[in-house]
This record gives C-alpha cells, sequence and structure tokens, in this order.
C-alpha cells in the first residue's frame, strides 16, 4: 500500500459554522468547536502532530480544550500522530473496537482476502517489521472504543458513530449537526473510504480486516443518509480545498460545503470502483 503524500504546510481555515480544518495536503483533521471544549476529528501521519496543533492555535483556539480525539480507523495515515496529539492536549482517545488492537499496537490477527478472520497470529512478524505493516507510528492508549449508535456529546456538538466496516474492520463514520446562518445542517464525516485496501499485495497480509462485502454495504448504507454536509477524511474525497478557493472567490456569500447532491457523487464513483474491486477478487 503505497503512501505518497504532499508534506506542504496547509493553511488552516474554516469550513462551515463551527467546523474548521486543522489537516494537511494529504490528510483531512476537522476541529469542532465549543465553548465547553473542542473535538479533533483524525490525527493524520505520524510526523503531523506538532503542525495540527499549530494550525488549532493559528486559528486562535487552546489546544488544550481539545477534550476528545476521534479516530476514523487505525490506518497510519489517520491515527499517526495520535498518541503526541493526546499527550500534549489530554484528550481523550476514541477508535473503533475492531480497530483497537493496531492503535494500540496489541494482538495482530490476519484475516483473509475477503475479511474473514483466519485465527493466525501475526503479532511477532509485525512488531518486527512495523514499516512493511504500517504499524510505523507511536502505539497509542485507546480511552473509548466505538460502536455502532454510539453518542459522542461535548457541549453543543453531538456525533453520533455509525461502525461501517469494510476499510477497516473498525472504520467509523460520524454524522452531526452543524448551525450555520440560524440553520441547522445534517452533515456526515465518511471514515474508511479507499479500494486501495482490496490490492493483491495488501490482502496477502490483511491485517486490519479489510472487507470487500462489508465496504460496498457500508456505501450502500451511506447512500440512504439524509446529508446536506459531506467531510472528507481525505481533502480530495469531497473538494475540501477547492470548494474552500471557490468559496473566496464569492466572498464566502455562499458556502459550498452545503452539498448533498456532491456527496451522493462521490458515493457513486466509490460504489462503483467497489463493485470493480469485487470483481477482481471473484475473479
Amino acid at each position: 500500500m503505497s503512501l505518497m503524500y504532499d508534506k506542504t504546510r496547509q493553511t488552516p481555515f474554516n469550513l462551515i459554522g463551527n467546523i474548521f480544518y486543522v489537516g494537511t495536503k494529504f490528510v483531512s483533521s476537522h476541529l469542532f468547536t465549543s465553548a465547553e471544549g473542542h473535538i479533533l476529528i483524525d490525527a493524520c501521519m505520524p510526523d503531523d502532530g506538532p503542525v495540527i496543533l499549530e494550525n488549532i492555535k493559528a486559528l486562535g483556539f487552546d489546544v488544550n480544550d481539545i477534550r476528545y480525539l476521534l479516530i476514523t480507523h487505525a490506518h497510519i495515515d489517520h491515527v499517526g500522530s495520535a498518541a503526541y496529539i493526546a499527550k500534549e492536549t489530554g484528550a481523550s482517545v476514541c477508535v473503533g473496537e475492531a480497530d483497537v488492537p493496531a492503535a494500540e499496537h496489541g494482538r495482530i490477527m490476519r484475516y483473509d482476502k475477503f475479511g474473514n478472520k483466519t485465527g493466525v497470529d501475526l503479532s511477532t512478524e509485525v512488531m518486527g517489521n512495523k514499516k512493511k505493516y504500517w504499524l510505523n507510528f507511536e502505539p497509542v492508549e485507546v480511552d473509548r472504543a466505538l460502536n455502532d449508535g454510539d453518542y459522542i456529546k461535548l457541549g453543543t456538538t453531538a456525533f453520533k458513530v455509525y461502525h461501517i466496516p469494510g476499510h477497516t474492520a473498525g472504520s467509523c463514520s460520524f454524522s452531526f449537526q452543524v448551525e450555520y446562518k440560524g440553520k441547522k445542517y445534517k452533515g456526515l464525516l465518511p471514515g474508511g473510504i479507499g479500494v486501495n485496501v482490496f490490492e493483491d499485495e495488501v490482502l496477502k497480509d490483511n491485517i486490519f480486516g479489510a472487507n470487500i462485502n462489508d465496504y460496498i454495504n457500508g456505501l450502500k448504507q451511506m447512500q440512504t443518509m439524509d446529508v446536506e454536509v459531506w467531510l472528507g477524511a481525505h481533502p480530495f474525497f469531497n473538494e475540501t480545498f477547492e470548494k474552500w478557493k471557490r468559496s473566496k472567490q464569492h466572498n464566502e456569500s455562499i458556502n459550498l460545503y452545503l452539498d448533498p447532491e456532491g456527496g451522493k457523487i462521490f458515493l457513486t464513483k466509490w460504489l462503483n470502483e467497489a463493485e470493480d474491486a469485487l470483481c477482481k477478487l471473484e475473479g
């Protein structure tokens, strides 16, 4: 699984309401603010922790007010700096239950190419070559294991957890409401997206529980949701930067993150990619 990413610093900015982009050019990190404290979603790559916290400070927020760090899934590009951020802020780390072993470098099991547990414990082999298995990040102690239907609440901010496995066994998506110009809108951050995990070289050592059938079912589940604001675990999943630039051209008189149809277009694209991946696996 190749991870070539742009290390150029990304200026932090407000997307809509109390939601701010504080991530990098490659991986998203979203800050949800409130008077009672803040919630941060995803921790990017292992070296990105200081950048994320500097971005938050640049926006005028105190990093010590971050109460929760939610992780969409335990791949290195989303959990990489979780340990650093938790130490620097005291935030409680929340990870999907099935992804906790990967986040904490606990007992690592092998799954087959369709995401079924084989019962083979790869812990010794994996710990001997963390880079090969994309676990070459500082393990983080998980304070709360997330399950489907859980809620994370802080002040006026509340997330409902959707356990939507497939990209990893513990991938989680988060729904929320955001207020903008006196009106509330329904939002969703899809957690585990990408068919790169169904490539042959990844599936031969499937330690994260990639499951193509679960992945397809999860995308279909999201298609049934009423969503007006779509966020992306990577900025290219929802045109994060393009919308920001176009909004600035309109002097921010319109907010392009209010995009229910755009989200549906991306879901259809991802579903087509997933069905192609399934055909290859079954072939």
